[in-house]
């Protein structure tokens, strides 16, 4: 009984990873693509884009910022920055 329970549990991890539905993710290239921006949302953000030639993120040096070998700024909140930079349209 011990044995069988042992493989009914490994043997349950193997399945076909292409039965696995893969809901994947949705990459906005532009805050006027996101479901639901309304217009004066849009409004206020191109404000901003007008008053504001960038902003300024501010983290800790950590796990989730961190200097790479070529002394660059690397981890989540450097792909976080890059990302925001990209779809609001301000460094």
């Amino acid at each position: 009984m011990l044995v069988a329970i042992i493989l009914t549990t490994l043997l349950s991890a193997c399945a076909n990873p292409a039965e696995f539905r893969h809901y994947g993710t949705v990459k906005y290239t532009s805050y006027r693509d996101v479901p639901g921006v309304t217009a004066d949302e849009i409004m206020a953000i191109d404000a901003l884009r007008k008053q504001y030639g960038s902003f300024i993120f501010g983290s800790i040096l950590s796990t989730k910022t961190f200097y790479t070998e070529n002394s660059k700024i690397g981890g989540y909140s450097a792909l976080l920055c890059e990302w925001l930079t990209e779809l609001f349209e301000i460094p």
